[in-house]
């Protein structure tokens, strides 16, 4: 394919599979990479470092089309592929507190203190999203793509 609006379609699909992948995973990514395979088989794959942590199919797709719109020459595309790499899990995370917003923050640490104490008395999982149910993960090909067929042939 050589089509930038095909392309950029495929890229969305994909930046929203890592994003779904980073949810279930409860985890975010401060790296993205591209994979671009060309009609000749030759492989290139890059990255960008990013200096906060990310973790919606906006931003990852965001990032994975400028990537994409620096390397790549111009040949037909046979394959493409996006990855969230460097992850940490949420749980592990802290913020860096600037000089002009720490007073925001500061505001919600009752509330912080609550959920931890909650947290300890009844279990780290306590705080759940309803309604999230956690898919059937195998292989990074069923992922993207079996499930995705299997529903277009039962409609």
């Amino acid at each position: 394919m050589t089509d930038l609006p095909s392309i950029y379609k495929v890229f969305d699909q994909l930046s929203e599979k890592v994003e779904q992948r980073l949810k279930y995973k409860n985890v975010v990514t401060e790296n993205i990479q591209i994979m671009i395979r060309y009609h000749d088989r030759k492989t290139i794959t890059r990255s960008k470092q990013l200096k906060e942590y990310i973790e919606t199919k906006e931003e990852i797709v965001s990032l994975a089309k400028n990537l994409f719109q620096e390397h790549w020459n111009e040949e037909p595309i046979r394959l493409l592929g996006v990855t969230a790499q460097q992850l940490t899990s949420k749980d592990e995370l802290y913020k860096q507190l600037d000089l002009f917003s720490y007073e925001e923050e500061a505001e919600k640490e009752k509330l912080y203190l609550a959920m931890d104490q909650i947290k300890e008395k009844y279990g780290k999982n306590v705080f759940v999203k309803l309604n999230d149910s956690k898919p059937n993960i195998s292989t990074s090909f069923q992922k993207d793509f079996l499930n995705d067929y299997k529903k277009e042939r039962e409609e």
